[in-house]
């Protein structure tokens, strides 16, 4: 296993984020460099999606309010206090949905991420992307929405990891406000040099606040056919903290310094290759590959067609091969003579290094079922 030093020295080497590290265990600052801005987009697109099978609302903090961590780590309940939260409530209910359950996501900016004290491990940003997700659901559900959503997020976090049993839950931790129960859970990461807290999960009764103009929060419930005030169950984490968590998963267990992203999230998903050692047939091959990189990426998914995978020679053929895998694209296709005469190329996986033969004509939906599957 890595120690994180080296881990980050590979992560700024592949061309993803270069960090402020403090005495081998404080990040100070990330940079996201190219290949972890794109990341970072990925990221925050899943983090949107698939929450629960409840109709959730995507929204934006339009009045550009930045929140000082700091005061809400210390206060963890006054965003359901501030002005977007209320009008963002007021928005759905009178423009989708006046019942529960129902789920708002968030993105907003914050100031001063202070993570948890630690002799081994710890992140400190000065600014960046909070997302949150809060469930509004009747108080008498909420023990069970917690449960579930801690398990549904969880799985979020394994089903992209290259070591799934590294994240665990903490502890409950219980406080009482205003004579009602507030229980948080944090989603945690083992590492080998320390823990990472990448998300937390709370649920609290909306009548524990004490919220101004109360009636803005109150919710139709059909089953028990009357207006209440719900329990939220609210998952929140820090964006690019979550980055540098996934990151450092897939690097720590790696073999020859490859970043082992999982292939769904992967900055971009294939590469083309033109391979000849004829130069008029490597010219043909590259109008080939421009047009096949067209069609994939018209299907939805993200490829690469450099230059420098352009080569007659067996030796650069093989290193810029490698070098694709080190920065984790999952696929690479190799365009040769054969594919001029009969449309067949080769198809190379990452995690294997092996390749498959397959006709262009397949190339988009059979990498679709892959990535889909």
């Amino acid at each position: 296993m890595r120690k994180l030093s080296e881990i980050l020295s590979i992560l700024k080497e592949s061309g993803y984020i270069d960090v402020q590290l403090i005495n081998q265990a404080l990040v100070n600052k990330i940079t996201f460099l190219p290949l972890g801005s794109v990341l970072l987009d990925k990221i925050r697109s899943e983090c949107h999606s698939n929450r629960g099978g409840i109709n959730t609302y995507n929204t934006n903090n339009q009045n550009g309010e930045t929140i000082d961590l700091f005061q809400h780590r210390a206060e963890p309940n006054s965003l359901y206090k501030s002005k977007s939260f209320r009008e963002n409530i007021l928005h759905i209910k009178n423009q989708f949905q006046t019942d529960i359950p129902l789920a708002i996501s968030e993105n907003l900016k914050f100031s001063n991420h202070l993570g948890p004290n630690s002799d081994t491990f710890s992140v400190n940003l000065q600014n960046g992307t909070l997302i949150s997700c809060s469930y509004f659901v009747n108080e008498s559900a909420a023990t069970e929405y917690f449960h579930r959503i801690q398990r549904e997020r969880k799985i979020w976090w394994m089903k992209f990891s290259l070591n799934p049993g590294r994240y665990f839950l903490s502890d409950l931790s219980t406080q009482e406000l205003n004579n009602y129960k507030v229980q948080t859970v944090k989603i945690k990461s083992r590492f080998n040099f320390g823990e990472m807290d990448l998300e937390s999960v709370d649920v609290v009764p909306l009548r524990a606040l004490e919220l101004d103009n109360l009636e803005d929060f109150y919710f139709k419930d059909a089953r028990l056919k009357r207006r209440i005030l719900p329990a939220v169950v609210r998952s929140e984490l820090c964006l690019e903290a979550a980055v540098l968590g996934i990151l450092m998963d897939s690097v720590e267990d790696s073999r020859d310094k490859k970043i082992n992203i999982n292939r769904k999230i992967a900055p971009y998903q294939c590469s083309v290759f033109c391979f000849s050692k004829d130069e008029k047939i490597l010219l043909e091959l590259e109008d080939l590959a421009a047009h096949l990189t067209n069609v994939i990426r018209r299907s939805g998914l993200t490829a690469l067609n450099l230059q420098k995978c352009r080569t007659n020679s067996d030796q650069i053929l093989v290193r810029e091969l490698k070098d694709m895998d080190q920065v984790g694209i999952p696929y690479s296709i190799i365009l040769e003579n054969e594919s001029l005469r009969t449309g067949v190329m080769k198809l190379r996986s990452r995690d294997t290094g092996l390749s498959e033969t397959i006709h262009i004509t397949d190339v988009p939906d059979y990498l679709l079922k892959i990535f889909n599957s």
